[in-house]
């Protein structure tokens, strides 16, 4: 429950940086703190206790067929690999969004021409 909780809390922090914070580097900041967030629910979404990987080898797919001939209830919890999928495409994604976002807010301050501001209003047209 501990993890959920602190997957929970990173959450709430980067939905506050989002939107509390003026400045588009802590927009970033929030951003990817968000996405992280997501990713470690992601994982523990997919984590099994005492779970082996997905990878099964023949001598395991006659164990479990013979359990399941003889009518046992058996055979290994494995970890989903769904959602360990999803993570590493989700982390693939939040790399681009990430420097999409840094380029933004690069190229805002170039547009403003003032060194060390980065406020949102320079946005503008």
């Amino acid at each position: 429950m501990m993890p959920y909780l602190f997957a929970s809390g990173v959450f709430l922090v980067g939905i506050h940086a989002v939107l509390a914070k003026r400045g588009p580097a802590k927009t970033v900041v929030g951003i990817i703190l968000i996405q992280m967030s997501l990713v470690l629910m992601l994982v523990l979404i997919g984590y099994r206790s005492g779970g082996e990987a997905p990878v099964v080898s023949s001598a395991a797919w006659e164990r479990v067929a013979s359990e399941a001939a003889s009518g046992q209830a058996g055979g290994a919890a494995y970890v989903d690999p769904v959602a360990q999928a999803l993570a590493a495409v989700w982390m693939v994604v939040s790399v681009s969004v990430t420097m999409l976002a840094v380029a933004v807010c690069t190229g805002a301050r170039e547009r403003r021409r003032a060194p060390g501001s980065l406020e949102i209003g320079g946005l503008g047209g």
